[in-house]
């Protein structure tokens, strides 16, 4: 299990006495939200992919060998058997976090903030019908880092394909799910708990018409590409699910999935999460636990039926033989004693989404995992534009990092979200989070007990844009999926 401990915060207010008035802090939040729709407007008046349906269909032929600009920059050498594609993803966020006096004494005021919270490119390559490469490199928090490395190889029997590089572990259906496809800003709290990219080879299948996947693989957890960490050992995680119900003439579907991991030789881990806020502070912090081993298991579920969606997840976490160090006062003298435990931890979330103007999301059943949300008329103006997809959204999310000797916290968040797709390339969001947060303190707070019961909201925005294009029509063998930037 990679239980990541997320990045230091970087930013911090420097009011560190005030909080924001509940009027100023709207009144902030609508203003600059404003102004990032209005840059966005503009960038999607100018590079609306559609504006190439205007051009005669002569000037738009494409050629056996060479490049295009649609989507994406794809050089189709079709003689050659050879796919180059190259992409590209943004998200712009702007964030306001309001906090009770709780949060202010222990973190300090937070306030307002904005940030690049991701800069990736990528680029896939398709050989010979059967093998697949796939590089994509992040520019986040002022570092450069290689996010998937990996080798596809399909058409394998009785296995279908494997991949081998640095790529995601199969568990978890949101985990599993693009960044550029979720429904909401950033992933739930459980996701905290579940494997992400790691050194590994991994097979998949699918079998009864895609109607049941599997997949499995042994992983070595890693800090970066070159450096595997020396106190994780190898690991083991596999995941297997259905589809009972699949109705594809009504856009219904009902997808349940198990998924389990299993880590030896594990040493040591640590959990640190923020509120389903990449601006917010790390509220919660197991501290780094010592162990011998670390197990997980998964639930899934999704039922969709037309613009309707339902998803939920639950994870339990096993740290086996967890040391607790216990000092034992002999006289005068202090005898530190290793003692060892079992600890657990659990998170779940359930949401749902409903997409006001009709579409239904993607999903793939090949990998039993859920797309995006393509708009069937774009935004823009004149007859052939339209107000591009909307949809609502609404999330709970709940996480227990308390258990035995460990108090890394509780927390449940309640989220309402709204998203605009103005067409394949451009989306904007709005997130509403109220955060109950319980944390124990090294110091009693004022008239309080050593647990604190803290209050956060926040309401985020993001503009997310992304220059990434399907497979063209002259390699027909190529899946729809496999190109696309995860």
């Amino acid at each position: 299990m990679n239980a990541v401990a997320l990045r230091t915060d970087r930013r911090r207010a420097e009011d560190m006495t005030s909080p924001c008035s509940t009027g100023t802090w709207t009144r902030r939040h609508t203003c600059r939200s404003l102004i990032a729709l209005g840059l966005t407007f503009c960038w999607t008046c100018i590079a609306d992919p559609t504006t190439a349906s205007s051009v005669p269909a002569e000037a738009t032929a494409e050629p056996a060998q060479g490049g295009r600009l649609s989507e994406g920059l794809v050089f189709d050498f079709s003689q050659k058997k050879l796919q180059l594609k190259l992409g590209a993803t943004a998200f712009f966020d702007y964030a306001d976090i309001d906090q009770n006096r709780a949060f202010n004494y222990l973190y300090g005021n937070v306030g307002a903030n904005s940030e690049v919270r991701r800069a990736r490119i990528s680029a896939a390559a398709n050989l010979f019908r059967s093998l697949r490469l796939k590089l994509q490199v992040s520019f986040e928090d002022n570092d450069v880092e290689i996010v998937d490395a990996y080798l596809v190889r399909s058409g394998i029997p009785y296995l279908s394909e494997l991949r081998i590089g640095q790529l995601k572990e199969p568990f978890g259906m949101e985990q599993l799910q693009s960044s550029r496809h979720r429904p909401f800003m950033e992933p739930s709290l459980l996701t905290q708990l579940t494997p992400g990219r790691n050194v590994g080879i991994k097979f998949s299948n699918a079998h009864l018409n895609d109607r049941l996947t599997w997949s499995a693989g042994l992983f070595y957890d890693v800090d970066t590409l070159d450096a595997v960490s020396e106190s994780q050992g190898l690991g083991f995680t596999a995941r297997l699910t259905g589809l009972p119900l699949w109705n594809e003439e009504r856009d219904e579907l009902l997808h349940l999935g198990v998924a389990f991991t299993y880590r030896g030789d594990a040493n040591e881990m640590s959990v640190k999460i923020r509120p389903e806020s990449h601006l917010a502070p790390q509220y919660l912090s197991t501290g780094t636990i010592a162990l011998d081993t670390l197990s997980g298991m998964g639930l899934e579920a999704a039922y969709q039926r037309g613009p309707l969606l339902f998803q939920s997840e639950y994870i339990r976490a096993w740290l086996h033989d967890a040391e607790q160090d216990i000092d034992i006062n002999l006289e005068n003298i202090t005898i530190t004693r290793a003692t060892k435990k079992e600890v657990e931890f659990e998170a779940l979330y359930a949401q749902v989404a409903y997409l006001l103007t009709g579409e239904t999301r993607e999903y793939f059943p090949e990998r039993g995992i859920l797309g995006t949300v393509t708009p069937r008329r774009n935004f823009g103006l004149g007859k052939s534009r339209g107000p591009g997809a909307w949809e609502v959204t609404a999330r709970i999310s709940h996480i227990d990092l308390n258990d035995s000797f460990v108090h890394g916290g509780e927390a449940t968040n309640y989220s309402l979200g709204l998203n605009w797709y103005m067409n394949p390339n451009f989306r904007v969001m709005w997130n509403y989070i109220h955060a109950d947060i319980k944390v124990r303190t090294d110091f009693p707070l004022p008239n309080s007990t050593p647990t604190a019961n803290l209050d956060n909201n926040a309401i985020s925005s993001r503009c997310a844009s992304r220059l990434t294009s399907r497979p063209s029509g002259s390699v027909p063998w190529l899946p729809a999926a496999s190109l696309a930037s995860r």
